[in-house]
């Protein structure tokens, strides 16, 4: 998971997307958003594919309860 997260804030920061907006865009608070880009916080699935979707990035989350991984954004 560490892994997705760095990609998802060098994502983030390639597109010059702030925190702010990012978090317009997700709903999900300017605080929540740096402590998971920090790894302060683990983020569920379902945070990290609004953080994906709202970024138009495609990442791959693999879940140990579903068979097999599914893209997430």
């Amino acid at each position: 998971m560490k892994d997705i997260i760095i990609q998802l804030k060098n994502i983030r920061k390639q597109k010059k997307i702030t925190l702010q907006d990012l978090s317009k865009k997700t709903g999900i608070s300017v605080k929540q958003l740096s402590k998971i880009e920090n790894q302060k916080a683990v983020p569920s699935a379902a945070t990290l594919q609004k953080i994906a979707a709202a970024l138009d990035a495609k990442i791959l989350i693999v879940d140990d309860n579903l068979p097999e991984g599914r893209e997430a954004g």
